[in-house]
């Protein structure tokens, strides 16, 4: 029994010691919210920059500080300061929907 418990004890330093050698994961970076932006739109063809887009066609498409994705604000904020402007779609196909649209 003595055997078997040392064997153990042996198998579980080697262990410890396996993860103790090995890098922590590196956390990933994050990437301002402008700049996702900006790269996202230089991907985008020129009709799809041209049509007025809704901050829930982009949120999934960006990466969050804390979480997955940003806030609603956190999008609308870094959409002002890239040039564009909000409005509201009260036709029938809208119902209402805000919509950001590039300055003119």
């Amino acid at each position: 029994m003595k055997g078997y418990i040392a064997q153990l004890i042996r198998m579980t330093e080697a262990a410890n010691a396996e993860k103790r050698s090995e890098s922590p994961p590196s956390a990933t970076t994050y990437t301002p919210l402008l700049t996702q932006l900006e790269r996202l739109f230089a991907t985008m063809t020129e009709n799809q920059r041209r049509r007025d887009l809704t901050a829930a066609e982009l949120i999934p498409r960006l990466q969050g500080e804390f979480r997955a994705h940003p806030s609603a604000a956190g999008v609308a904020a870094a959409l002002k300061q890239l040039g564009f402007t909000q409005r509201r779609d009260y036709s029938r196909a809208g119902g209402g929907a805000r919509v950001w649209r590039r300055g003119e």
